[in-house]
């Protein structure tokens, strides 16, 4: 088995392999790895075209390797071709960016009219960077590109005047692919991608964009949104849902179950027949997303049984044209449920989902409240519209955590931002209220929401 042993000699390494013929390695005659720019150990001199040019400070040698050796020594050609042409070959294929052309220490002489083809296999054209036009004489020019895959490099100076060459930079690129890694909070690594636009995915998880969108492992978001249409000083603080409504089943403030009974579907009109998505939670306050084909007046069993009920939409293709009832199961009259007690959701004309500002945290979950805002356009012009916004905690009561006001003067509205978002432990029932206070008020009417990033509790 032969050894490879170095030997000192001068500004080089000699490599010597027992038994073979000695490896030089200098600076222009690299070991074989890639480097920033071409080498003379790149250049597959016998394949190499310079007709026509010589050397013109008597450097000595192939003339190629004088441009890449030695800034002070130069070739010319004086040649009447046009174009003039310098064909550079390689001994293995280059990844590259960039050509650099200079004359230097030759006081008169230049380059110009240049055209830079870039070759691949088969000479098949990669890249052409077309400056024949110009002709202005140069000194130093820069000729970038691609990057590209190359095999060799053709130079043509489009002018009968002569050229001088002093040195060639061809600049090199190594081609990538990282990854970047990140540690979990258990200690898995995991790799972190890119998006389609290119564009790396690091998430923030108080962007409501980037959960919006999925990005967030462990986050949803959730826009609660509602409307108390109708209701008069005499009822007192109302919930702000469909059901405040005085022309319809007057149930000013929201009845939560007690149990799963939430287990019925109806239409106040017999033509509605299209799809309900039925939002809520199970006996196990687990989410459950359901969608029930209406049957009219004709009560439709929900597939689970809810204990809250706290979205419905219409999925179909068609609007409804009577009112949809989400209730436990009781008797009805026109497809209505009779004991309104028992209604835990409606969808009013025309709007095709629930109007509720009424939300339970799901098992599992932590809520942080972003938000909430209300605004009224009630009837009553000179009054104040106090809003509270409640939670009660499971197996608690009801507990005030936010108050406002809205001073009716025709329309009004506010908004309240947390800089640290309220914080909702899982099965806390939220909702919000409003109270109209002018005496003998009737057909006031408020809207109210809020938002609230879900988080999985680990």
């Amino acid at each position: 088995m032969s050894r490879i042993r170095p030997w000192a000699n001068g500004d080089q390494v000699v490599l010597t392999d027992t038994g073979s013929v000695p490896v030089s390695a200098g600076l222009q005659s690299p070991l074989p790895v890639n480097a920033d720019s071409v080498y003379t150990s790149d250049l597959w001199i016998s394949e190499s075209v310079v007709a026509g040019w010589v050397d013109l400070d008597g450097a000595g040698g192939d003339l190629i390797p004088i441009l890449f050796n030695n800034l002070h020594t130069a070739i010319q050609n004086t040649s009447a071709d046009n174009p003039k042409v310098l064909f550079v070959h390689f001994n293995r294929t280059v990844f590259l960016n960039q050509v650099g052309i200079g004359c230097a220490n030759h006081v008169g002489d230049s380059f110009s009219n240049v055209l830079v083809r870039v070759l691949g296999s088969g000479g098949v054209e990669r890249e052409v960077f077309n400056d024949s036009a110009n002709s202005t004489k140069l000194t130093s020019n820069n000729y970038q590109f691609g990057p590209e895959l190359c095999n060799a490099l053709q130079l043509e100076f489009y002018t009968a005047d002569p050229i001088t060459l002093t040195n060639l930079t061809i600049q090199k690129l190594t081609s990538t692919s990282s990854i970047l890694r990140a540690t979990e909070p258990n200690g898995s690594i995991i790799d972190i991608g890119a998006t389609e636009s290119g564009n790396l995915k690091v998430s923030d998880a108080e962007s409501g964009l980037a959960i919006a969108k999925g990005l967030v492992k462990g986050n949803t978001f959730i826009h609660k949104f509602g409307g108390a249409p109708d209701f008069a000083t005499a009822d007192g603080p109302v919930t702000i849902w469909d059901g405040a409504d005085a022309g319809g089943i007057d149930e000013m403030t929201y009845t939560y179950s007690t149990t799963a009974a939430i287990d019925s579907l109806s239409s106040s009109s017999t033509t509605d027949l299209t799809s309900i998505e039925v939002q809520g939670l199970d006996a196990n306050y687990a989410l459950v997303i359901q969608t029930i084909t209406l049957a009219g007046q004709v009560l439709v069993a929900l597939t689970t049984p809810l204990l809250r009920v706290f979205r419905l939409k219409n999925v179909g293709n068609v609007d409804l044209t009577g009112y949809v009832y989400c209730y436990e199961n009781t008797a009805l009259s026109g497809g209505v449920p009779v004991d309104t007690a028992k209604v835990r959701a409606i969808i009013q004309l025309p709007n095709n989902q629930t109007l509720m500002a009424v939300y339970t945290v799901p098992a599992g979950c932590t809520g942080y409240m972003r938000d909430w805002y209300a605004a009224t356009a009630g009837a009553s012009k000179s009054s104040n519209y106090p809003v509270r916004l409640l939670a009660r905690p499971f197996g608690q009561v009801f507990q005030l955590k936010h108050v406002a006001a809205l001073s009716d003067g025709g329309t009004s509205q506010v908004q309240h931002r947390y800089e640290e978002p309220e914080v909702f432990a899982e099965k806390t029932d939220i909702e919000l209220r409003v109270a109209v206070l002018a005496t003998g008020a009737s057909g006031a009417a408020v809207a109210g929401g809020f938002d609230i990033v879900l988080a999985d509790n680990v």
